[in-house]
């Protein structure tokens, strides 16, 4: 399983600082399944699909927060 958001889109978009870089791909990782739970697995086919670019970006937030 891929994770919905990257420590670049974390620190550049979302202006994250708290976590540390070699935490973050564990952190994103477990965010993301949380984030396909809580959307009956929706987001996965929507990133997967790459049409809906402001979703996307709804997703990568929703994963950095």
């Amino acid at each position: 399983m891929a994770t919905y958001a990257t420590i670049t889109y974390y620190a550049g978009t979302y202006l994250g600082n708290s976590i540390e870089s070699d935490d973050f791909a564990r952190l994103a990782l477990r965010a993301s399944k949380w984030v396909d739970r809580l959307t009956f697995q929706r987001a996965a086919a929507i990133v997967t699909a790459g049409t809906a670019t402001t979703n996307i970006d709804m997703i990568r937030m929703a994963t950095c927060a």
